[in-house]
């Protein structure tokens, strides 16, 4: 039985390194890295605009 993490797995493998070739192509390269991100989380409004 084949887990579907795993298949997940592959799929995405497989994604990017269709995009990679794609982008190597083109003279372009994508690395892979982690780094920090700014990040903004706007909450719903729940308040009506008012007019100006």
């Amino acid at each position: 039985m084949v887990s579907v993490e795993n298949n997940s797995t592959e799929m995405e493998d497989a994604v990017l390194k269709s995009f990679n070739d794609a982008l190597r192509n083109l003279g372009l390269k994508l690395e892979r890295r982690k780094a920090p991100i700014d990040v903004l989380i706007v909450d719903p409004v729940t308040n009506l605009p008012t007019e100006n």
